[in-house]
């Protein structure tokens, strides 16, 4: 029993270690930043990326977000036993999303697909082959 608690023991010590190593890491990320910032280097830093990979950063935030509260729903409802709770949860967030203006309803539930007709029968392997 000593053996077991000793092993334990040491495993909790292992991950404190990892975490205060982790801390260390985080306060120096800090201060680095700090100093970036009183200098004025974070500002040219962040005017030199482009404003599509800014934009993409927003919607990528965005999305994990969303796919996150989308868990959260789906985890509550599974914790509670209800059936159905992963189409309960995508219809719920879904409605949250047209509330809150970030989705829209759509005009038809269904729809033919689009005409083939532009690109039927128009490929071009030699083209392609040169």
């Amino acid at each position: 029993m000593y053996q077991i608690m000793l092993t334990k023991t040491n495993y909790y010590n292992n991950i404190l270690n990892k975490v205060r190593n982790y801390n260390d890491k985080i306060f120096i990320s800090g201060v680095a930043f700090i100093i970036l910032t009183v200098i004025g280097l974070r500002e040219v830093i962040v005017n030199l990326i482009p404003k599509n990979v800014e934009y993409a950063i927003g919607v990528e935030v965005g999305v994990l977000l969303t796919i996150i509260g989308l868990l959260v729903v789906v985890v509550g409802l599974t914790a509670i036993k209800v059936k159905g709770s992963i189409l309960i949860a995508i219809i719920l967030t879904t409605i949250i999303g047209i509330l809150m203006g970030i989705t829209q309803v759509p005009e038809s539930f269904v729809t033919m697909p689009p005409s083939i007709s532009p690109i039927d029968f128009k490929l071009d392997i030699m083209g392609a082959l040169k």
